[in-house]
């Protein structure tokens, strides 16, 4: 779990929508702040984690075998958006961009088998360390809230880190062929070949631990 709070230059500090609004931002659009925290921003770079740092949590849980890991992984999608915002270009949505951040973190971390976050400057850290908020909890207790969704968890771990990232995708992040091609790089034919296999691995995987498979 986070151990970093958002702090709010608000002199109210419990009305975080309020604090946005003066500078325009609560309902501004995903571009808007991604342009923002390219000029260096922080409270953008905070309202970006506060829309999406619980959604990805769910999505890298799902790819990493540890909470903690999953944890560290999201930090360092944000660390990156800090990093690279000035030079992003808009092509895809910015929740496309985000999660193919995300995607090729838990690669990175399947290969080498220990999450080794990009070495970055303490100071570019620290600044999205101090944007980025605490939902892990609630996200964690969703996942593992009954016995189905713990051995998904569990036969999804047994698959490989490609399989994992196409059934997650597809069946629990619900996103359409075209996004799931600019997210993984795959094109479509590799993509549907890839995710019938995945769907077999992880039905054989299901039914040894008891269940019949839900996708």
């Amino acid at each position: 779990m986070y151990s970093e709070v958002i702090r709010i230059s608000s002199s109210n500090e419990g009305d975080l929508c309020g604090s946005l609004t003066s500078r325009g931002w609560c309902g501004s659009d995903d571009a808007a702040l991604v342009r923002q925290c390219g000029q260096g921003d922080t409270d953008a770079l905070k309202e970006l984690a506060l829309r999406y740092e619980s959604p990805l949590f769910r999505f890298l849980r799902h790819q990493m075998n540890s909470v903690e890991d999953a944890e560290e992984a999201v930090l360092e999608v944000f660390v990156r958006v800090w990093l690279h915002a000035a030079r992003f270009r808009f092509q895809a949505s910015v929740s496309t961009w985000l999660y193919r951040i995300a995607a090729n973190i838990a690669r990175d971390a399947y290969d080498r088998r220990k999450v080794r976050p990009q070495t970055v400057p303490s100071d570019t850290c620290e600044s999205a360390r101090l944007a980025i908020g605490d939902a892990a909890m609630e996200a964690q207790a969703r996942l593992e809230s009954a016995d189905r969704s713990r051995v998904l968890q569990q036969a999804l771990a047994a698959l490989d880190s490609n399989d994992r990232l196409v059934l997650v995708l597809y069946y629990l992040e619900e996103r359409d062929y075209k996004e799931m091609q600019v997210i993984t790089g795959w094109i479509y034919p590799v993509l549907k070949t890839r995710l019938v296999r995945a769907r077999v691995r992880l039905r054989a995987r299901m039914k040894e631990l008891g269940f019949e498979a839900i996708l």
